[in-house]
């Protein structure tokens, strides 16, 4: 049934919702609410990521322009084709430094944020199972009640 089908058939029949169908609702409420926590905040972690990684190029332009030019200068009138002289260039503006430290760098932060998501992930995971194993036994609890018969939690 749709939302608005239950809607109708609750005006015209006057009913009246039970504890139980209460319950229901509370917790899809309380999983509506956890998932708009966890999209946002995974949404927040990946915005800095990415702002992080922006601010590492930005950095590493600079550098990177100023060891061009060094490149340019040390190579100066010399054969451009000389695997000696590109690779005595290379070493003196530091550019293979540069890549490499730069490189370093991306994957020091793509494992600072990787972590940071694992561990949303996992007390994410460990709420949702306390919501569910709280519910379970408030459904059992009220079904008891309700029907007159003893239903535990851990019997499932």
């Amino acid at each position: 049934m749709t939302p608005f089908q239950i809607t109708f058939h609750f005006l015209n029949n006057q009913r009246k919702i039970e504890q139980l169908e209460k319950s229901f609702i509370a917790i899809d409420e309380q999983l509506e609410l956890f998932e708009k926590q966890h999209s946002s905040t995974i949404k927040n972690y990946l915005k800095s990521w990415q702002e992080e990684l922006d601010a590492l190029t930005e950095r590493y332009k600079k550098s990177e322009k100023s060891a061009q030019q060094k490149y340019d200068e040390t190579i100066g009138d010399s054969d451009p084709n000389d695997q000696n002289n590109i690779a005595y260039a290379t070493h003196i503006s530091g550019i293979d430094y540069l890549a490499h430290k730069k490189q370093e760098d991306i994957e020091e932060i793509k494992a600072k944020y990787s972590d940071f998501l694992d561990l949303f992930s996992k007390s994410t995971l460990i709420g949702l199972y306390s919501l569910n194993e709280n519910f379970l036994s408030k459904i059992c609890e009220l079904s008891s009640q309700t029907f007159a018969k003893k239903n535990k939690a851990f019997t499932f």
